[in-house]
């Protein structure tokens, strides 16, 4: 059952933030939120050749004013990291693959279709998630149970809370996570981590994140908190694409230890 919690409940206080990015923070989320207005939905459609089905094209449900919810619109970084998970889909075939912040659900639908064993499409907000169901039922038609069960769009508010806390008793861990232009603000940052850390394989899992349209929160910022979880990255792809795994445990230890001199 989801809890009622929607894109402008944004996370408390971070004691990491300084005041100029709190004040950031706070212009940038009252201008995108303010006065919105009821845009009716759309569907449009995303056509990536190397799908491997007969239908090449994903038809999503979405709303083109990101004032209304930044969640029901499709953003550049989804359209990059579909194009590269086409381009290498043994990333998530056969995999456990969870989406933070799936919005309208390009990734997830793209990697189930591509052969994932799982797919957890995420969010926080609920009017995100009515829209996120619409989406997978629109793109994944199946007469079977097992397929239909493979694929679900469960509630997750990153961070410790008692949200987390049940998404992880409920689902365990996942091989592959993704996200993509969905952490718009600093203080953000820290809650994403903690459920990265929480919900990624411990042992080969790896977290895919593409940072194309938030301008609020520097790649330098993602990276300075990927550190401090014991986390290492591949150079970045052409578009921008980051690939992070866990450091060794050996490895943690020395960065925790040096951290601490």
């Amino acid at each position: 059952i989801d809890v009622a919690w929607k894109e402008f409940n944004i996370h408390g206080k971070s004691d990491n933030l300084d005041e100029n990015e709190e004040a950031g923070d706070t212009n940038f989320i009252s201008h995108l939120f303010d006065n919105p207005d009821d845009d009716p939905y759309e569907t449009k459609e995303y056509t990536f050749a190397k799908l491997p089905t007969e239908d090449k094209t994903i038809h999503l449900r979405g709303q083109s004013d990101i004032q209304v919810s930044t969640g029901l619109a499709v953003w550049l970084g989804s359209e990059v990291l579909c194009e590269y998970l086409t381009n290498y889909p043994n990333l998530v075939k056969d995999k456990k693959v969870l989406e933070f912040g799936a919005g309208v659900g390009l990734c997830g639908i793209a990697s189930h279709l591509m052969g994932a064993a799982r797919v957890l499409m995420t969010d926080g907000d609920t009017d995100v998630l009515d829209n996120l169901r619409h989406n997978v039922n629109l793109n994944i038609k199946t007469s079977g149970d097992e397929e239909k069960s493979s694929v679900s769009c469960p509630q997750l508010v990153w961070g410790t809370g008692r949200n987390a806390y049940f998404f992880q008793e409920a689902y365990g861990t996942s091989d592959v996570l993704i996200a993509t232009d969905c952490v718009y603000m600093t203080q953000s940052l820290e809650p994403l981590w903690q459920s990265v850390n929480e919900l990624l394989e411990p042992v080969g899992g790896i977290f895919l994140y593409v940072n194309r349209c938030a301008q609020q929160v520097s790649i330098e910022l993602v990276l300075k908190h990927a550190t401090s979880y014991g986390f290492t990255w591949a150079e970045p792809t052409e578009d921008g694409v980051y690939t992070f795994t866990r450091l060794a445990k050996r490895n943690v230890d020395e960065l925790q230890e040096g951290s601490e001199s």
